[in-house]
């Protein structure tokens, strides 16, 4: 797998066991690599990652991004 994505997917994995309501958003999202000055990002339906944002954060940092982006999860899309 994927260093990077290995990194997202334990973090929801984390919500799964920490914060279930969350970690339950989190996993409908699909994963897309994109180039932008992002960490993490979603439009409600994937959430959007950049691979040297998210090697550079701490597991913390990137958690408490991946938590805002729950809100904004469209449940009805998936």
């Amino acid at each position: 797998m994927d260093p990077v994505v290995k990194l997202i997917v334990e973090a929801r994995v984390l919500f799964l066991f920490k914060e279930p309501n969350i970690g339950n958003l989190l996993t409908l999202l699909t994963l897309v690599e994109v180039d932008d000055d992002i960490c993490v990002e979603t439009d409600g339906k994937s959430l959007f990652y950049n691979r040297e944002n998210v090697k550079s954060a701490t597991q913390n940092e990137l958690m408490d991004r991946m938590r805002v982006l729950a809100q904004f999860v469209d449940v009805e899309a998936q």
